[in-house]
């Protein structure tokens, strides 16, 4: 139906689930065709007139992906959306949401004082969940993918040097850590993977360690195993010194002393358990190694340096940057050598010298 008001302005009606929609216009053409590609829509995206406002699509969101995704990333992405569902932004409409909604919403956040990593890992998220939206028919368009995603300024590994390495060292008591700090220094492992590497992956006689699994936190609290690694490059196997064995034996002795005082407990084939031969929680590690760090006035460093150091080590000592890549589980080694190239400050005076000798 079309209709002429009082104001000159043609209106076009039509019914959608029951509901009344109107579409105006100046000429009865323009009216009508406002309301057939309305109508179009509707029909190529049938939940586009259900008002699932940005909150509720999210939240819908994580509870599907999360059998596709490991616990640690649907932890991760639940947190960030967090700035969503719990915003007056998240309380808009699909069909109402516009590029400029975000693009004020992303400054609005740097303004209060969040990190541009953290906005810029928001719009990734978020962009996510709209992308399913739109595969869904839900809406026809991202509205992210007009918005710009905010600027991440690029922060240079922090290795430590050997004289700083031995000053944090000298501030940890608990041998247990130390034996993991000077673990993760060697190996260049993650946390978690360290905290989950069990007895069977340990080959003494061809001196290695693989890497299968990981230890997460649940909760901020507790620790859980996942049988799974960050990647598929993060599945490999690592060959390791005659010092890391022998720290791996008397490891093992700990460990067993730990059994026969603790019968009741059950089975552990962890490589570095927590007193009560249960999984260590990342968090307590972080937080100890933090302390230590702090006592040996480096507080800008954390346990992820001693990966960051591991790597500058081998790449200052002559390895290639493939067997770099492959011993940290990079999943290439561009990525490698975004990361490190700054290590190597000789690298491109040494290209200009070989150069000159070819001619």
């Amino acid at each position: 139906m079309v209709r002429k008001r009082k104001d000159g302005y043609y209106a076009a009606t039509c019914r959608v689930e029951g509901k009344k929609k109107f579409f105006y216009a100046a000429t009865r053409r323009e009216a009508v065709a406002k309301r057939d590609m309305y109508l179009a829509k509707v029909k190529q995206y049938p939940d586009l007139d259900k008002h699932i406002t940005l909150s509720e699509w999210c939240s819908a969101w994580l509870e599907t992906i999360a059998s596709d995704v490991s616990p640690k990333t649907h932890e991760s992405y639940t947190t960030v959306l967090k700035h969503i569902t719990e915003r007056p932004i998240g309380a808009r409409t699909l069909e109402d949401l516009r590029p400029v909604h975000f693009r004020t919403y992303w400054q609005d956040m740097l303004a209060s004082g969040l990190s541009p990593r953290t906005v810029a890992y928001c719009h990734t998220v978020t962009s996510t969940a709209l992308k399913q939206a739109v595969l869904d028919g839900v809406i026809p368009s991202n509205p992210l993918a007009a918005v710009k995603k905010p600027h991440v300024p690029h922060t240079r590994a922090m290795a430590l040097t050997r004289e700083q390495l031995e000053a944090v060292f000298a501030r940890i008591s608990n041998p247990v850590l130390l034996r993991i700090c000077r673990f993760a220094v060697v190996t260049g492992m993650r946390r978690s993977e360290i905290l989950r590497l069990r007895w069977q992956d340990v080959n003494f006689s061809r001196k290695t360690v693989s890497v299968n699994q990981t230890c997460l936190v649940r909760d901020g609290r507790s620790a859980v195993i996942t049988k799974s690694t960050k990647t598929s490059s993060s599945r490999r196997t690592l060959s390791i010194d005659d010092a890391t064995i022998s720290l791996l034996r008397v490891q093992k002795a700990y460990c067993l002393r730990m059994k026969l005082h603790l019968p009741d407990y059950g089975p552990c084939d962890l490589v570095f358990p927590s007193e009560n031969l249960t999984p260590i929680c990342p968090n307590n590690v972080t937080h100890d190694v933090k302390a230590a760090f702090k006592a040996a006035g480096l507080p800008h460093f954390s346990f992820h340096s001693f990966r960051h150091t591991s790597a500058t080590l081998l790449l200052q000592a002559g390895v290639n940057y493939k067997v770099v890549q492959q011993r940290l589980g990079h999943s290439s080694c561009a990525t490698t050598m975004d990361i490190y190239a700054h290590v190597m400050p000789g690298a491109d005076e040494e290209a200009a010298r070989i150069a000159d000798s070819i001619l």
